[in-house]
């Protein structure tokens, strides 16, 4: 649902009449005319069970993803009734683009629906390929089964080149090739790929293993004859 659908969603149009003042809806002193007294508020007008209709379909069309980089939990006093973890919702980048669409919908639940507190969390992109809130309190390393799966889509995504000028070494704590680097192309996000390599990092910790880490070395880089960045000891 767009911008302009939601707007005139959460309207309020009463019927009036027409110009010869002849009534053909609810005209209150029989002349035609209805004060703004009369004309209720959106919050009003609105049940419960209509905005959250409204907000489930735009969480629906804003939770495609590929990664949990592409994910955000909004945890600010959501009053989504039946949500996984009370008062938050994950959406993907693209549904906070949209922000100002957002807080419309939050502010028409928070009218009429009862709101829980909500709680410390985080997002995912569930197998469904969907953003998927959870408590980061009561689980914190509920994202930690997904990251491996994360970090293969990521790299079979970003490491495709040419020529050896397409590439470069970045730092990695877990995943790596050699020399605690791995190589990617030189359009990849290096941010989100240090955000995946950290959060398998903080997951390896939790389970008490270790990283796949070798001694430190020098590492080149080059395009392999297969169009995949690879890193290379020197």
């Amino acid at each position: 649902m767009n911008k302009r659908s939601l707007g005139l969603f959460l309207l309020v149009v009463l019927t009036a009449c027409d110009t010869n003042e002849r009534c053909v809806a609810n005209c209150d002193d029989g002349a035609g005319s209805t004060s703004d007294d009369d004309v209720p508020t959106a919050g009003a007008a609105l049940t419960c069970e209509d905005a959250t209709e409204l907000a489930e379909q735009f969480i629906e069309t804003h939770r495609a993803c590929e990664t949990l980089v592409d994910c955000e939990a909004d945890g600010r006093s959501l009053c989504l009734p039946g949500v996984d973890v009370p008062g938050t919702v994950a959406l993907s980048l693209d549904g906070f683009a949209e922000e100002e669409e957002w807080i419309e919908l939050k502010n028409a639940l928070g009218d009429v629906c009862p709101c829980e507190d909500s709680v410390s969390s985080a997002a995912l992109c569930n197998d469904a390929g969907e953003c998927e809130a959870y408590n980061a309190e009561v689980d914190p390393d509920a994202v930690c089964p997904t990251v491996p799966r994360d970090i293969q889509t990521f790299l079979a995504a970003n490491k495709r080149c040419t020529t050896n000028e397409d590439c470069v070494a970045v730092e990695s704590l877990c995943h790596v090739d050699d020399c605690t680097s791995v190589a990617l192309n030189v359009e990849a996000d290096i941010m989100d790929w240090g955000w995946l390599d950290s959060r398998e990092f903080n997951c390896m910790l939790a389970e008490e293993a270790g990283c796949n880490l070798v001694a430190d070395c020098t590492a080149g880089v080059e395009c392999s004859d297969q169009g995949q960045c690879i890193t290379t000891v020197l």
